[in-house]
């Protein structure tokens, strides 16, 4: 990719998608390139796996961050449907982005 590229990353990529693991999504290709360049990555299916994770996230090149996720809110609650859950896990991106933010 370059040799500025190749100067600037050397820590892991993290990418948050609930579609990983799905062959037909692009984000496996994303995944893909990003380990043929010789990057080490971390993957997360939501924004609360990877909450947990944020101190040891501080040497990562760069985050890829999916607004949309597939359902939202707490499991302890139940489920919820529709426009509520992307309503909820949009909620929940951005409370990631705000822990981000400090981190």
């Amino acid at each position: 990719m370059g040799k500025l590229f190749d100067d600037l990353c050397k820590g892991p990529v993290v990418v948050v998608d609930d579609r990983i693991g799905d062959e037909e999504d692009l984000i496996n290709k994303l995944i893909r390139e990003i380990r043929d360049n010789k990057l080490p990555v971390l993957t997360y299916k939501s924004p609360r796996e990877v909450r947990n994770e944020l101190p040891g996230l501080l040497f990562s090149n760069f985050i890829v961050l999916d607004w949309k996720f597939a359902g939202g809110g707490d499991p302890t609650i139940g489920v919820i449907t529709g426009g509520e859950a992307e309503a909820v896990a949009e909620q929940e991106v951005i409370e990631l982005i705000k822990e981000l933010k400090k981190v």
